[in-house]
């Protein structure tokens, strides 16, 4: 699906687990958030706004593609590959559009 990048976020940080077989335990992540614009057609307006995850190392990739710098992923049209886990989108692949 052709998707349009709006803004990036990083998030990193650690937390402890409160309940289930992990409690306890810190866990830590770390991920770029990418908020974007994607056609949908059964929307009213035609779009829909997805905040799709990125690894460090994805994300890395797609800002090398793209021309280097942070900013150059911004209004883009952009082919995500994503993978719908519960409520969010995991970026798997992409291809520079435009």
């Amino acid at each position: 699906m052709k998707y349009n990048v709006l803004a990036t976020e990083h998030r990193e940080g650690s937390f402890t687990v409160k309940t289930g077989k992990d409690a306890g335990q810190t866990k830590s992540y770390n991920f770029f958030r990418l908020h974007c614009l994607k056609k949908n057609r059964e929307n009213v307006g035609g779009v829909e706004v997805l905040q799709v995850r990125a690894t460090p190392d994805m994300y890395a990739q797609l800002v090398a593609e793209c021309g280097g710098k942070e900013t150059d992923i911004l209004n883009r049209k952009l082919d995500f590959e994503v993978q719908k886990v519960y409520e969010n989108y995991i970026l798997k692949d992409f291809e520079v559009v435009e």
